[in-house]
């Protein structure tokens, strides 16, 4: 029921709004506004608001903290209907430490692609489930 989504993400940003002025530096609560912007189409405020929470995982966690948040791009792009900017990320992520093929088909706010030829494929791709070598920088990665 489109009314009743559109209710509940109008719901889901207020609440997150009062999180936010409690817990003003917490990324999670930024992205996921950003996420219930996406859902409600509304592409600048969404994208405003996750650039807000990069910028916030960073100064507060550090690089490590800033390239996991910049992760939920995937699902951001996905929830806005970019396709090919959402395929292009999971493509970026899948050749990252900490990022599981088998999660990006059972995450939810991908469902729209689960089904591009493109995502499937690159999902299948052998490469993409391939052990990661570890280099020195990415354990540098880890602090701030």
């Amino acid at each position: 029921d489109r009314v009743k989504s559109t209710e509940s993400a109008r719901s889901g940003i207020r609440l997150v709004e009062a999180e936010i002025q409690n817990r003003p530096r917490d990324s999670v609560s930024w992205q996921l506004k950003s996420w219930l912007h996406a859902v409600l189409g509304e592409r600048d405020a969404a994208m405003a608001t996750f650039a807000r929470a990069v910028a916030v995982a960073k100064e507060e966690g550090g690089t490590w903290d800033e390239e996991l948040a910049r992760r939920s791009a995937l699902g951001l792009y996905a929830l806005l209907g970019d396709r090919k900017e959402a395929i292009a990320e999971a493509a970026r992520q899948l050749k990252l430490p900490d990022s599981f093929v088998n999660e990006f088909r059972a995450s939810i706010e991908l469902v729209d692609i689960w089904d591009d030829p493109q995502f499937v494929a690159l999902l299948n791709d052998p490469s993409s489930n391939a052990p990661l070598p570890i280099e020195p920088k990415q354990v540098h990665l880890r602090s701030k």
